[in-house]
């Protein structure tokens, strides 16, 4: 794989060439229209680096790093028409970039559903390689991320997609300490915060990459972002319109209605300024790179079918993660959260 280092080196190479950057960028969009990628990239093959057939543009790849050893050095998805590199599931779970983008996808459709499609800026709290900053059309971008990988990425996928950098601020930064002042007073008019935390339920540290784990309920992050956008509202001017839109999964009871994420969102900001949807045509989980299950569906069939995902478990350690998430679904049913549901809160702060 790429190092951190070396992919720093391609976004330097597309920076200073533009004619670099059209070759790559007309290489990926040839690859990305072909059957053979595209086969690939929704099935568990994708566990492997996929080789390009020569005339894919293969020279350009090559030059810029992208292609290494006859094969992909990197996943390439695209969504919209924009292009975006990132990590396969090959990568050290370690440091991996988040790879799959379909959750950018649901976070820009609600947002155009709620008519928030169009902010004057756009603020990332983990934009992993810009799937979702990068989807938006917005006057300013800021793109943070705790992964210097991650903004590497970012760097190389603005460029690609031909985004200006005078609009747009990259930056290495932990949610738990919240968003940078220098950052956040520099935005104005609507600002849209985005926020696609790692909210994986995990057993223990280290079942599920870094870039999934939201620890035993899923809501490990969630409180440093509900932090961070009181921090904001208090900090920008009383004329900017503040919204941002979470994504995650959580635990409740479907037969009830009551899930424990956005009842603890109307805790901290307050009954009646957070939206909660359900996303019912969205499945619950994604096992082997594809949706699955029905949502909401109960802990009990959920979490040990994430044992089940040959992408992030081996064959030695399948028996006991998928003992690890019966304990752990047991022990949310016995506090009366006998369910899991992906869906999203939409919050406004006036």
């Amino acid at each position: 794989m790429p190092s951190t280092d070396d992919l720093f080196r391609t976004a330097r190479a597309l920076r200073a060439s533009t004619e670099l950057a059209d070759r790559v960028r007309r290489a990926l969009r040839m690859l990305c229209d072909s059957k053979a990628y595209r086969m690939w990239r929704e099935g568990p093959e994708q566990a492997n680096r996929f080789r390009p057939e020569a005339g894919q543009g293969v020279e350009a790849l090559q030059e810029a790093g992208l292609v290494v050893d006859g094969a992909l050095a990197v996943r390439v998805n695209d969504r919209e028409g924009r292009l975006f590199a990132t990590d396969g599931v090959w990568v050290d779970a370690r440091g991996r970039v988040f790879p799959f983008d379909d959750e950018s996808g649901t976070m820009l459709r609600l947002a155009r559903r709620l008519g928030w499609a169009t902010p004057d800026a756009v603020l990332d709290l983990a934009c992993g390689c810009g799937h979702s900053a990068l989807g938006f059309d917005a006057a300013q971008r800021v793109m943070l991320d705790v992964n210097p990988r991650a903004l590497a990425y970012a760097e190389i996928n603005r460029i690609l997609n031909q985004v200006p950098s005078a609009s747009t601020v990259i930056a290495l930064n932990d949610v738990r300490d919240g968003v940078p002042r220098g950052v956040a007073r520099g935005l104005r008019g609507t600002v849209l915060v985005l926020a696609n935390m790692p909210f994986g339920l995990a057993p223990a540290s280290g079942v599920l990459p870094l870039t999934s784990d939201g620890g035993e309920d899923g809501l490990m992050l969630q409180a440093a972002v509900l932090e961070s956008l009181a921090a904001l509202r208090r900090e920008l001017p009383a004329v900017t319109r503040l919204q941002a839109l979470m994504l995650g999964l959580t635990a409740g009871c479907a037969a009830e209605g009551r899930w424990e994420w956005p009842r603890r969102v109307g805790d901290a900001l307050g009954e009646g300024r957070a939206r909660w949807s359900l996303l019912h045509d969205e499945p619950v989980l994604r096992i082997d790179g594809r949706r699955a299950l029905a949502n909401p569906s109960p802990l009990r069939d959920a979490l040990p079918a994430l044992a089940e995902c040959t992408l992030y478990v081996g064959d030695a350690e399948r028996k006991s993660v998928r003992e690890a998430y019966r304990t752990l679904a047991a022990r949310h049913e016995r506090e009366g959260r006998p369910d899991l549901a992906y869906g999203a809160v939409a919050v406004e702060l006036a």
